[in-house]
């Protein structure tokens, strides 16, 4: 009689349809935050992120220990019923409850990490031709700036790990600063298509530009984007 072993091959592949459920969760999940950011922002928008520095990467953290936590518990229980029936004549080999070996603080994680992507999700900015409208903070209303607001541009580009990391912070005439390049895991690509909308909008407006941050030495492919001066 089998004793405790490896899972069997159907508990296998019970384990690998939980992983497969989780994954597709996990990216419907995110396609649902983001379309949920996006939606708060008006029709004409063509470039949108988020106020809440790296408001993505806490949904992602909640989604990860999710995904965790849900393969966590699929193990143990499969680990009990395996217990209950090739050790039922010994009660005390029984498996662990799930409280007193790593669920709970994992729970406490998850919970953390959902509450700043909630945050995040309702805190976006968006770039319009005619200005920024953003949240600043989830109780907050929307606040709607036309780009003669905008008082200055700074621009970055600063080693980083193995490669560059490139900034380009806005800031509006009541002291509010958007990152809108790197900020968080919104798709820059998107920033660089449309920097030509960008450019049109600002035409004519008058702001200072700074780009003493520019390392002369960066070697990021998008450098020309912070170089310049819209």
């Amino acid at each position: 009689m089998m004793r405790g072993g490896s899972p069997t091959g159907l508990g296998i592949a019970a384990m690998l349809g939980v992983v497969l459920v989780l994954a597709a969760a996990s990216l419907g999940e995110l396609w649902l935050f983001n379309w949920l950011s996006s939606a708060q922002c008006p029709s004409e928008t063509f470039f949108d992120g988020l106020t809440a520095p790296y408001g993505l990467v806490g949904l992602i953290v909640a989604t990860f220990l999710l995904m965790c936590f849900s393969l966590f518990a699929a193990i143990q229980t499969m680990s009990s019923v395996r217990e209950r029936l090739f050790i039922s004549a010994n009660p005390a080999a029984r498996i662990v409850p799930w409280t007193k070996s790593g669920g709970f603080p994992l729970i406490i994680m998850m919970v953390i990490a959902c509450a700043y992507g909630g945050y995040a999700i309702v805190t976006p900015f968006c770039l319009t031709p005619q200005g920024i409208t953003y949240r600043d903070r989830p109780w907050g209303a929307m606040k709607v700036h036309s780009w003669n607001d905008l008082s200055s541009i700074e621009t970055a580009c600063e080693p980083y790990r193995n490669g560059w990391s490139l900034s380009y912070r806005l800031t509006v005439n009541d002291g509010t600063k958007l990152n809108i390049l790197g900020n968080d895991l919104a798709d820059d690509g998107t920033f660089y298509a449309n920097f030509a909308k960008l450019d049109r909008a600002l035409n004519g407006h008058s702001y200072r530009f700074d780009a003493t941050r520019v390392n002369p030495q960066c070697a990021d492919p998008n450098v020309d984007y912070v170089k310049s001066r819209p």
